[in-house]
């Protein structure tokens, strides 16, 4: 259950938890409470189909900034992972899923990152060879 009868019966749609999101302020289609209410009121479906729900940047100000303690940053976790699981998220996820999982990292380090790296007076990042069996055995996959 995304929310207890409590919580959607505590949220009072004052707005708090978008009213302090930098997201918001960047994307004003970006609107935490509506994602809250639309759950509360039932409509998980509805909510996982919005593409906003993968805007959120789970910085934990909507859940701190909420009077009832609702964790927002938390459902909006659960929308994303519903959503995943049922194939509606954004083609980006599904490939940065598929590039994570066949080289352990989203981002790999190049010679030309590593040379700007020294450059800059930081250590080399090296490869780690069983990055990729840990992340495998992590995740479960043979």
């Amino acid at each position: 259950m995304l929310l207890s009868p409590n919580d959607a019966q505590s949220c009072l749609k004052c707005g708090k938890c978008t009213s302090g999101c930098d997201i918001n302020r960047l994307d004003p289609s970006f609107i935490p409470h509506r994602l809250i209410h639309l759950v509360t009121m039932g409509m998980v479906a509805d909510s996982i189909s919005e593409y906003s729900i993968w805007k959120c940047s789970t910085c934990f100000t909507c859940s701190e900034r909420c009077p009832q303690r609702i964790k927002v940053t938390e459902i909006l976790w659960m929308l994303k992972e519903k959503a995943f699981k049922e194939g509606k998220s954004p083609d980006f996820v599904s490939k940065q899923s598929e590039i994570i999982k066949t080289h352990a990292k989203l981002f790999p380090i190049s010679d030309k990152d590593n040379a700007r790296r020294q450059k800059a007076g930081l250590p080399v990042i090296e490869e780690y060879p069983d990055g990729l069996a840990n992340l495998r055995q992590i995740l479960g996959d043979k």
